[in-house]
């Protein structure tokens, strides 16, 4: 030991004195504009050197074990970097604390991988009034690039995009700074997470909701369309910060939180994913529904002013015309509700709430106002058909509200069906017990309430059959 005190080692003091004079004779003219330099050389003497070293003067019977030469080899020559990055740290440049900081992070990584050192590193030097001028500094610049591909309204539909451009770039930038495992970096850790990543993302999130990116004129069709543009803004964020959450990094931040705070979080984007998600299933699925029911309600006008269900033959092309329309809607929203990226869940709940409201209009503005024969039951059929088959539901799917609707159209049927007339009796109706009606029909959908409303209808409505109407 040079000092048994502090227990020095002389022979790596003598070899730090080789790499001091080997890096003060090509670096003692340098400035600050050197750094990258400074630890190119570091990296490129330790690639040199240190294995030689350790061949050199490992024995294990004095103590000189393979892996204390390897820690103090490095440690020892790390010394004059730490005299100038000392020196560099007094200047009061910060550009120059920027570069010299990021580079600090990047060597102390490489450190820790290439070289195996779990010594003193260098961001041991810097004091928490650096961090916080490289923290803020880092955290303005993310802040100003968020700001630019926010600000214009006509470039919404880019934004999805750059957001994650700019979420991936942080991520890759701050990456040896999370692999660093040095306790007093926690706390800024934890500021990039809370100011960038949270606070970014719901920021990104008001942005998405409040922004109107139509012309100042422009059909109805297209403020549906922008809110499906909206609805696959938010999923595609949405499914980048859920990739974040689960990012090793912030997998022990949330351990972090949950300790300091007592809490149980899944993870730090707990609550930001809950908005996300809140908005979309609610907000935006809810207005895409709400657009689309009025569309589908101003086309359906015509159909509803038919009056005339008691019909000699089928529309040789399925469905009645004045339908069509409306059937052409459907195939358009649809058609673009399965271009976009969004969920499978969001894109079932639409369709689902689709053809609910189609059904009630069926049933409400179709079937209890006007009078039917057997031949307009059918055509009503196949109008129905050619609906769901406009929302791309298979044929096979039948939610409740359908069985009921078809449940309604098996009890109107009753008039046709000569083995079941009794139960269009009026007496029989009145006493408001249907198990039997249940049972012969397999009614499983409908109340006792319901049931009694469509066979009075029967009886108050529907034509009486003609030879035509039971073949």
């Amino acid at each position: 030991y040079l000092h048994q005190d502090n227990k020095q080692y002389w022979n790596f003091k003598s070899l730090a004195t080789n790499f001091q004079v080997r890096f003060t004779y090509h670096f003692h003219k340098s400035t600050s504009n050197d750094i990258a330099i400074y630890f190119k050389f570091l990296n490129d003497y330790l690639d040199a050197n240190l294995y030689k070293c350790i061949n050199i003067f490992k024995d294990d019977s004095v103590g000189l074990t393979k892996e204390l030469l390897h820690e103090e080899f490095v440690n020892h020559i790390l010394q004059p970097m730490r005299e100038r990055i000392n020196n560099t740290l007094s200047q009061d440049n910060l550009k120059s604390l920027i570069t010299l900081i990021s580079q600090i992070i990047s060597t102390d990584k490489n450190l820790v991988e290439t070289y195996h050192y779990h010594g003193n590193g260098l961001v041991s030097l810097i004091s928490d009034e650096f961090w916080d001028a490289w923290i803020n500094y880092e955290i303005k610049t993310v802040v100003n690039q968020f700001n630019l591909i926010t600000n214009n309204s006509k470039e919404l539909i880019k934004s999805g995009k750059n957001f994650i451009k700019i979420l991936d770039k942080v991520y890759d930038y701050f990456q040896p700074f999370y692999d660093l495992n040095y306790e007093p970096l926690l706390k800024y850790k934890l500021r990039t997470c809370s100011e960038i990543y949270l606070d970014l993302s719901s920021k990104y999130l008001h942005y998405v909701l409040t922004t109107d990116s139509l012309q100042e004129k422009h059909p109805k069709e297209d403020e549906l369309y922008q809110t499906i543009m909206k609805l696959e803004l938010l999923n595609s964020v949405y499914n980048k910060i859920n990739e974040l959450a689960n990012m090793s990094i912030f997998i022990k931040l949330t351990e972090t939180v949950n300790q300091n705070e007592s809490k149980e979080y899944l993870s730090v984007f707990q609550d930001v994913l809950n908005r996300y998600k809140r908005d979309m299933s609610t907000d935006l699925q809810n207005s895409i529904i709400h657009r689309t029911q009025k569309l589908l309600k101003e086309s359906l006008q015509t159909y509803f002013k038919i009056g005339m269900w008691i019909l000699n033959e089928i529309s040789d092309d399925g469905a009645r015309s004045e339908i069509t329309n409306t059937i052409n809607i459907l195939k358009r929203i649809i058609t673009r509700l399965e271009s976009v990226e969004i969920s499978n869940d969001l894109l079932f709940n639409i369709k689902n709430e689709l053809l609910n409201i189609m059904i009630n209009y069926f049933i409400e503005s179709i079937l209890k106002l006007n009078k039917f024969n057997k031949m307009g039951l059918n055509q009503l059929e196949i109008d129905f058909q050619s609906v769901k088959e406009s929302l791309q539901i298979p044929y096979e799917f039948q939610n409740s509200h359908e069985l009921g609707f078809h449940e309604i159209l098996k009890i109107i049927d009753l008039k046709y069906n000569e083995n079941f007339v009794h139960f269009t009796d009026s007496s029989y109706i009145k006493r408001g017990d249907f198990i039997d009606v249940k049972t012969k029909l397999d009614i499983t959908q409908l109340s006792d309430n319901e049931i009694q409303d469509a066979l009075f209808r029967i009886c108050l409505l529907y034509t009486s059959p003609s030879p035509r109407d039971t073949r």
